[in-house]
């Protein structure tokens, strides 16, 4: 829980709110919609969260990347002045 807490944090109330709105249009009794409502965010809040890890993973390897040629790049010029 503590992993997913700030993926939580930003998704549980908007998306508690239109879950429930959508519910009430559509006739669910609202005792439904609040485990609904927890198991989604819950299960939304993880996905994010690991998408968001997997995104930064790759980020930081091409930054990585990035800045070896960028020194290298540099180490030869600074060389040939």
């Amino acid at each position: 829980l503590g992993g997913i807490s700030y993926a939580l944090y930003l998704i549980h109330q908007n998306f508690g709110y239109g879950l429930f709105q959508w519910g009430y249009v559509h006739g669910i009794n609202p005792w439904i919609m609040i485990p609904t409502a927890l198991t989604l965010s819950m299960v939304l809040a993880v996905f994010l969260t690991r998408f968001e890890t997997v995104v930064q993973g790759k980020f930081r390897g091409w930054y990585k990347d990035y800045r070896k040629q960028k020194s290298t790049a540099n180490t030869v010029t600074t060389m040939s002045d």
